[in-house]
């Protein structure tokens, strides 16, 4: 029996589950950084200057408590506060579900009515598709009142969910990057000013960097390799709609072409 059965029936659901899977990223992404990548000479220093950022009696706790604390909070904040896997990774960084909505859902979805040239329900689509994902396909397939069959909005979230997945791979490995960086400089900083400190050699440095691309590139192929999947399963969904509520799905269709 898992620890932990994850559950892909609503968006919370989801965001709980990626919550957790996110504890083991996070807790990887801290040991890398301390046990591989900042010099030896270094790591003590930097685990007690660590400890002193927290309360005294949390720092007591000892170093796996405190790894997996940082690693929760990090996760919980990330996934459910911020839920920075879709609202902020993806908006300002990868930008895949804007184009997903004007390139895959909205022609899919209105194909029936010929959207796929100059026609008038296209030009209004393309004017404000997230008025029209709103009325006419999240209504369908939303959490609430689910409208088509059940199993496969089920099977879309559990999809997605590893997609978003390899994006709080991405965004870890990007903070290891960040904050290696970070410490680089910080060793070439105090070697200049302190003469016992030794700095950042180059060749640890240029294979800490290529062991975090090399990384981050397999991320984005597996990205890639599951966004295929949650196409497939955002297309049942669509031809579910078209078999089972295209008499709904033609009025409301007609009713924003009439306030468009």
């Amino acid at each position: 029996m898992l620890l932990f059965e994850p559950k892909y029936e609503t968006y919370q659901d989801v965001k709980q589950t990626l919550s957790t899977w996110g504890i083991p990223v996070w807790v990887s992404a801290i040991l890398v950084f301390f046990y591989l990548l900042v010099q030896p000479s270094d790591r003590a220093a930097l685990l007690a200057w660590s400890s002193s950022l927290v309360p005294r009696w949390v720092s007591q706790l000892g170093t796996p408590v405190l790894l997996l604390l940082a690693a929760y909070l990090a996760s919980h904040l990330l996934t459910h506060v911020l839920e920075a896997h879709d609202r902020l990774y993806d908006r300002y960084l990868v930008g895949w579900r804007r184009h997903y909505d004007d390139e895959v859902i909205l022609p899919a979805l209105l194909r029936p009515f010929e959207c796929e040239s100059q026609s008038a329900v296209c030009d209004v689509a393309k004017r404000d598709p997230k008025r029209f994902m709103e009325a006419a396909f999240y209504t369908f397939v939303g959490d609430r009142d689910t409208k088509i069959r059940r199993n496969l909005v089920v099977k879309f979230y559990e999809r997605i969910t590893k997609y978003w997945l390899t994006q709080i791979i991405e965004m870890a490995l990007l903070a290891l990057g960040v904050l290696f960086l970070l410490y680089a400089i910080a060793a070439e900083l105090a070697s200049l000013r302190y003469p016992s400190f030794a700095p950042l050699s180059l060749s640890r440095y240029l294979s800490g960097v290529l062991a975090i691309a090399a990384v981050f590139l397999l991320a984005r192929v597996m990205a890639r390799v599951t966004l295929r999947s949650v196409r497939a399963a955002t297309l049942d969904e669509i031809r579910d709609i078209h078999e089972n509520h295209m008499p709904a799905l033609r009025d409301t269709v007609m009713r924003l072409l009439d306030n468009g």
